[in-house]
Parts: C-alpha cells; structure tokens; sequence
C-alpha cells in the first residue's frame, strides 16, 4: 500500500540498524579485549579488567537489542493499527459511495413521485373546472328549455280565454320545442352514465350508411337555411353496408353535424363524406369553422370537457361527444378529430365491417 511505505521503511531501517550494532559491537568488543573476531581467544586468557568492560558491553548490548526490539515491536503495531485504519477508512469511503448512490436513486424517485403527484393534482383541477363549467352550462342549457316551457304555458293560461287558436297553438308548439330539448339533455346525462357503466344494449343490424348519413342530413335542411349554410354529401359508388347499432349510430353523426353547424361562420359549408379506411368505413363531418387547439384533439372527447373555442358562445354541454366515443366504443371502432389545413374542423369516425374486426382494425386519419 502507498500510504504504508514510510512506516515499512522506518521498520527495515531499525533491522538494518539492529543488525549493524550487533556486528560493529561484536567487532569493537574483540578489539577492546586484544582479540580478533575470526579467531578462537582460548589462549589468550582476559584480565579482570576487560571481563567486566566485556560483561558491561554485554549488558548494554542486551539492553540496546531489548530496545530495538521493543521499537520494532511498537512499529508492527503502528502498522498494524494504521492498516486497519486504512481498511476501515476504505470502507467507509465505499459506504458513503453507496450512500450517495441511494441518496440520489432516492431523490429521483422522490422527484417522479412529485412529478406524478403535481400532474395528478393538474389533471384534477382541471377535473375540477371542467365540471364546475358543465356545471355553469348546463344550469344554462337546463334553464333556457324551462324558462321557455313555463313563459309559454303561463301566456297560454293567461289568454287562454281571449287568444286565438293559431296563438295557443303556437304556446303549444312552443312548449313542445322546449320540452324536447329539455328530454334531450337529460336523456344525454343518462345515456353517458349508463353507457360508462355498460348497461345499454346494442342492436347490431346490417345498415347502410349512405342512407342513414343522408337521412341525419336532411334533418337540419331547415336549421342550415335558417344560418345560411349548406350541407354537402360525398357518397360513394361502391357499398357501403356496415354492422352497427341504426339509432345509436344515428345520434352519433347528429352529434357530429350538430356541432360542426355550431362552430361553422354564416354561410359556410358542412362536408358529409364516406370513404374506405384499413378495410373498414370511415364517416368524416368537416366545417369551416376556427379548428381545434392541438392539445384539445383528444380531451375535446372527455366526458364534461368542451373546446376552447366553446366560449365564443357556441354553447353546448360538454356531453355530445362524450356520448359519441361511447357508443362508437360500442361498436369497437374509432373517433378522433384533426384540424384541417385550409382551415376548419373534421370528426372522423371509422366502423369495422363487423364488429368483432375493430379489435384488429388500426385506423389512421383521411383528408375531406
């Protein structure tokens, strides 16, 4: 180890050193006593005097080995003790390695538990408002079919013996008007709820979408005319005969009509086209209108969620096209919408042939 070297060179210092006294003590003795160190002193008989100096540097000499040995002893210790210190400074230089390693795995799953928390907490204020502005709108929508059904009804009872027979008639159809509008909106709370929870049957029959697409049309002939626009029909030659639910599948392209008219400009245009798609038929409603924001392409079909574009006074409740995924979930097929590049909105919606093919129907957007 590097960092032991200065006390293993202290220690081969002190056994050279020891080595060497004993050596150069063993030499200098002989020369004290008049002998030489590589020859035998049986003849050569020591004084009294040098015995003791022999015996004194005996002494010392044990007395210096002693103290060497004891000094290379302490160093061993030393050594040993600065090894161990060594082994456990190492180790805790990994543990705190490794405890930094922890500590940051722990703060980045810290920070994705904050993250994921604070997009919860988005997606639930946003939640929140989504359904505090149904809230607001269908007070609204609620409100205007109910102040209209009792206005009316309260002149028909107040004139009800001084007005004329087209007058109540025309209170009664008012009425009507409102009443079913009113039947609409709660029928498309409970249609939304009983469509989540799975408790509508669906009637699959075989139905030809040109005639039911050009039905649904006919029936705002009289609300196009009365906003100037115009209601175009691109149907094509082959057949164009799906499976589907024919009542439910009508209230889905009512949906998609109803809302292109909402947002399209005075005097605009509609476009009603069916075309092939990935062995399936697509049914796609465009309108001229503003178009939708991006990130409003796939949350516009959330349940209690309007556009953006909404608030321009194009009213609604946030339901219709909640409804409409349901139902085209239902029949295992695929809504979406995409902004056209001239400008304006399309609704897609694709049925497989039979139902059981939507599974392994994979539908990607057509243009108008």
């Amino acid at each position: 180890m590097a960092t032991s070297e200065p006390l293993m060179r202290l220690e081969t210092f002190f056994a050279q050193m020891k080595e060497e006294l004993s050596v150069n003590f063993c030499a200098e003795l002989a020369e004290a006593c008049g002998v030489s160190p590589h020859q035998p002193s049986d003849d050569q008989p020591l004084s009294q005097e040098k015995s003791q100096l022999v015996a004194t540097c005996e002494t010392h000499s044990y007395k210096l080995v002693t103290l060497l040995l004891n000094i290379e002893t302490a160093l061993n210790d030393a050594l040993r003790q600065f090894q161990d210190s060594e082994k456990k400074y190492k180790k805790l230089a990994r543990e705190q390695a490794n405890a930094l390693v922890y500590s940051a795995e722990i703060i980045e799953v810290l920070q994705e538990t904050y993250d994921e928390l604070d997009q919860a907490r988005k997606e639930s204020e946003a939640a929140t408002r989504a359904k505090s502005d149904f809230l607001d709108n269908m007070s609204h929508e609620l409100r205007t079919p109910l102040h209209g059904i009792l206005s009316f009804a309260r002149f028909g009872i107040d004139e009800s013996l001084t007005a004329q027979r087209e007058e109540l008639l025309d209170y009664f159809q008012r009425i009507n008007t409102s009443g079913e509008t009113l039947l609409n909106l709660v029928n498309n709370l409970l249609d939304l709820g009983k469509l989540e929870a799975g408790k509508i049957s669906f009637d699959f029959q075989p139905v030809d979408l040109a005639s039911l697409v050009s039905g649904v049309a006919d029936e705002f002939i009289s609300l196009c005319s009365e906003r100037n626009l115009q209601v175009v029909l691109d149907l094509p030659d082959f057949e164009t005969q799906a499976v589907a639910d024919e009542e439910k599948f009508k209230q889905v392209v009512r949906n998609l009509v109803s809302n292109a008219l909402k947002f399209s400009p005075p005097e605009g245009v509609i476009r009603i086209a069916i075309h092939l798609e990935n062995q399936g038929l697509c049914v796609s409603v465009c309108d001229e209108g503003p178009g939708l924001p991006e990130a409003e392409l796939e949350t516009v079909f959330d349940k209690y969620v309007q556009s953006s574009q909404t608030k321009n006074g194009a009213g609604g409740t946030g339901l219709g096209l909640a409804i409409c995924r349901e139902i085209v979930a239902g029949h295992q097929g695929r809504i979406w919408a995409e902004n056209l590049p001239i400008g304006g909105a399309k609704f897609c919606v694709q049925l497989p042939k039979t139902p059981l093919e939507a599974a392994h129907a994979e539908a990607s957007p057509a243009n108008c």
